[in-house]
């Protein structure tokens, strides 16, 4: 039996075609170390392999920031706390856990639609559930009740048994009722299995009362996670950047999210992922895996911050005001000083060295010497395949073309062994002229 070759691990990034495999065995410390990298993208999962440690035991992921407005909580209602409970903006009685510190008894208030911070095909799949289960059972039962006084009615107009002409007129009434009503619930099953109803029916999801506090030392925020008030089952988290703790929303989901507190507790931002994009260039950017160094990125010594460019109300598409907000949040941060921006979003633009976005790469560039990484995009080779923002006209931002070794197709795309003989590809492509 022939045994199975070992997968390439080694082959799933282009170490030996860009020569990076060859510097670090020159110098293996030159890792990335004290480096820190900003990745434009949609997020970076804090949990993901990798993203724990740089190679010299530092933090790898040093802040997590939203760009794009999707996790935001407006929290500027203020509250105190009654014997241990406050009415949360649902209408939820919420009952604040004893280990909670805060010294002023003052909570500001927020909610926030899940579905705004899930990934659309994790909202797809829950919504879906979520149906089934919330309104399908429910309307199952409603259904079999309407039937069954429709077979009532039925059974007693056929007694043949003649009624006083008042007690008649009311015996019809109650047959048309109950006849509307199995019509209507008809009618409103096929109009959610054909998916008709969505202009006039939405489910909202998933709905979280949001608390925010401050302890006397730092700001915090609770989220609740159950959506009955039990905050002692919901997430408590500090700002990332200060304790690096995130948690998870539901156990259905997955998805992990972290906090950021502005304007005195007045905003809260919930950073989450609309997609898993982001996780895969940071960790080909600078992932670390002490005991498998082949599934290592380009530079593991490297710290890394996520700031989110992808809106999850907009299938993870990023916006001029995302864009823009993570190059404020680049040139504003007083924390740490980003030396390198990894950017693989982008598309055409008929302008794309104008405006204030324009104005503000001259910036980050030109005056505050960031190196500007960005993908030039997947079309081509041909005129005019570059995209935005590659193609910006004072050549400030680095473009990175897609490129992809015979070594990296097997790896990567590969679904079964390598033919016997001669390569099937040049028989089919092997032409003999006339």
């Amino acid at each position: 039996m022939k045994m199975c070759e070992e997968f390439p691990s080694w082959a799933l990034q282009p170490r030996k075609e860009t020569g990076a495999a060859q510097f670090l065995a020159k110098n293996p410390e030159h890792d990335g170390r004290g480096i820190i990298i900003a990745v434009f993208d949609s997020g970076i999962d804090p949990a993901a392999g990798g993203m724990q440690l740089t190679t010299d035991g530092k933090q790898k992921l040093i802040d997590r920031y939203d760009g794009s407005g999707a996790g935001d909580v407006d929290t500027s209602t203020v509250v105190e706390v009654k014997e241990n409970q406050v009415t949360g903006l649902t209408g939820r009685t919420l009952n604040i856990p004893s280990s909670f510190v805060n010294p002023t008894g003052k909570y500001h208030l927020g909610v926030k639609n899940a579905s705004d911070i899930y990934p659309k095909s994790l909202r797809d799949r829950l919504d879906k559930e979520r149906f089934d289960k919330l309104w399908g059972e429910q309307h199952k039962g409603s259904m079999a009740d309407a039937v069954k006084k429709q077979k009532a009615a039925q059974e007693s107009s056929a007694s043949g048994e003649a009624a006083p002409e008042g007690m008649a007129m009311k015996e019809q009434l109650k047959k048309d009722d109950v006849e509307a009503e199995v019509e209507m619930a008809t009618f409103l099953e096929k109009k959610f299995k054909d998916g008709s109803s969505a202009h006039w029916f939405s489910d909202p999801g998933p709905v979280y009362d949001c608390l925010v506090w401050h302890t006397g030392t730092a700001w915090r925020a609770a989220i609740d996670t159950s959506e009955q008030g039990d905050l002692e089952k919901g997430l408590n988290l500090g700002i990332f950047r200060e304790t690096y703790e995130y948690g998870r929303l539901s156990d259905v989901c997955n998805v992990n999210v972290s906090v950021n507190i502005y304007d005195e507790g007045n905003l809260l931002e919930i950073v989450s992922m609309p997609s898993s994009h982001g996780t895969h260039v940071a960790s080909i950017s600078a992932a670390n895996f002490p005991d498998q160094p082949e599934k290592n990125g380009v530079a593991p010594g490297a710290q890394v911050v996520s700031i989110s460019i992808g809106d999850g109300r907009l299938a993870s598409m990023e916006t001029g005001t995302a864009l823009a907000r993570a190059m404020s949040h680049v040139l504003r941060s007083e924390h740490y000083k980003v030396d390198l921006i990894n950017m693989s979003y982008g598309e055409f633009s008929n302008w794309s060295h104008s405006g204030r976005l324009g104005e503000l790469v001259d910036e980050v560039v030109g005056k505050n010497g960031v190196t500007w990484v960005a993908s030039a995009g997947n079309n081509g080779p041909a005129l005019c395949t570059v995209g935005t923002p590659p193609d910006f006209k004072r050549n400030v931002i680095i473009g990175v073309g897609a490129y992809v070794s015979p070594e990296m197709m097997a790896a990567m795309y590969s679904s079964r062994e390598k033919l016997p003989g001669k390569n099937l590809i040049e028989n089919l492509f092997t032409f003999t002229l006339p």
